[in-house]
């Protein structure tokens, strides 16, 4: 009887070994916002539990600039007003000019791929970083998940997290001494990357109502995806305001 209980322990001890070493070996996988990264050097977990990623990969995906000091080991990324550079081998990097101590460091892997630790350097460049530990999934979210256009007329401003009193998700203006045109197409885009199509078409029709700065639009507000849109402009301001505040306030 002993014998056939052993027998029984081996079997499910053989049957269920695939599956724990199938979940210990499931890939690593980052997004930016929704989209994955397709990487050629794939994410893994160091040793200080640090998610560490092929930096040219992902923070092209970021929108970023990428460039590589082959005599130094250093790599420095710049988007928009925000740079960091970091060194293979030590854990001082710098942002903006300021610098700051992670708790592990970028390495270089063949072929010839520098990884690096990705929440210190997506949120060095403005952005938010969560981990699904589930799916395992590093979770990047840029522009607090607004499709912003690479050049424009609208005068946009994301809040830093920590100088947010009023809790704005973004805050854009429409300026009437600039091309009208432009703004009103990059304005539907920007609001159709995130509340879709139809909101973002009702909202840039109401905001380009206003046809000279002497008219008044009044205050109108939205609720979508569980965040308010704000839109008004007073006679005699030559800009139209967007207000869109954080989610649940």
């Amino acid at each position: 009887m002993k014998k056939v209980v052993l027998l029984f322990a081996v079997l499910v001890c053989l049957l269920a070994t695939p599956t724990l070493v199938q979940a210990a070996s499931k890939e690593i996988t980052v997004t930016v916002n929704g989209s994955k990264i397709e990487c050629d050097v794939k994410p893994y977990i160091d040793s200080n539990n640090r998610t560490m990623v092929p930096i040219r990969f992902v923070a092209e995906a970021l929108g970023s600039e990428v460039s590589w000091d082959q005599e130094r080991k250093e790599v420095t990324v710049k988007r928009r007003e925000n740079m960091v550079c970091l060194w293979a081998g030590k854990q001082n990097y710098i942002v903006n000019n300021k610098s700051k101590t992670m708790d592990t460091v970028p390495v270089i892997l063949p072929p010839g791929r520098t990884m690096v630790p990705v929440r210190f350097v997506a949120e060095a460049l403005g952005c938010t970083v969560n981990w699904d530990s589930t799916t395992r999934t590093v979770i990047i979210v840029l522009d607090n998940g607004y499709l912003l256009p690479e050049e424009t007329d609208l005068d946009i401003d994301i809040p830093e997290v920590m100088k947010n009193p009023n809790d704005v998700d973004i805050e854009i203006l429409v300026l009437m001494y600039k091309d009208m045109d432009s703004q009103q197409d990059d304005l539907y885009a920007l609001l159709a990357s995130k509340f879709g199509e139809r909101s973002a078409s009702e909202i840039t029709e109401y905001v380009f109502s206003k046809k000279d700065r002497f008219n008044d639009l009044p205050d109108r507000s939205w609720q979508i995806n569980n965040q308010e849109i704000r839109v008004g402009s007073l006679s005699g301001e030559a800009w139209i305001y967007i207000l869109i505040y954080l989610p649940g306030v």
